[in-house]
């Protein structure tokens, strides 16, 4: 899933975005910056020439750019225990329909509310169990 972030520092412009100007009411596509142009560092692409015009830093109102939004996980379908690390470093436990957060307790959330609570956790990465070898 994608959602659009908003940019309001022109030195965090990226070629790609979309970059909108005071009195203007539409954005341009942006191709191309310059950090060591303090006056004229975004560069972006005339809607009817196709050619690149530099504009007055003066002129910059904001830009807003497409971003992988991650997703909480689909529920494991089978009966085994699923341990997950969050964006955080903090261990998640899934366990036949319930998702169970730190401090760990008796009381699992269903998936919708741990999405709901959750949701600065996300990314969620699976953790795969490595069996312990025996010694000998």
């Amino acid at each position: 899933m994608t959602k659009t972030i908003t940019i309001t520092d022109p030195r965090q412009v990226k070629v790609g975005d979309k970059a909108y100007f005071k009195d203007c009411d539409f954005g341009f596509t942006v191709s191309g910056t310059s950090a060591s142009d303090a006056d004229q560092p975004i560069a972006v692409c005339g809607p009817l020439s196709g050619l690149s015009y530099w504009v007055s830093l003066s002129r910059f109102d904001h830009a807003t750019r497409e971003v992988e939004e991650p997703e909480w996980p689909e529920d494991p379908k089978d009966k085994e225990v699923h341990w997950y690390k969050d964006s955080t470093g903090e261990t998640i436990g899934y366990e036949q329909q319930y998702w169970y957060m730190r401090p760990f307790t008796d009381d699992g959330m269903i998936r919708e509310d741990a999405i709901k609570w959750y949701s600065d956790s996300l990314p969620l990465t699976e953790m795969k169990l490595v069996p312990k070898e025996e010694k000998s």
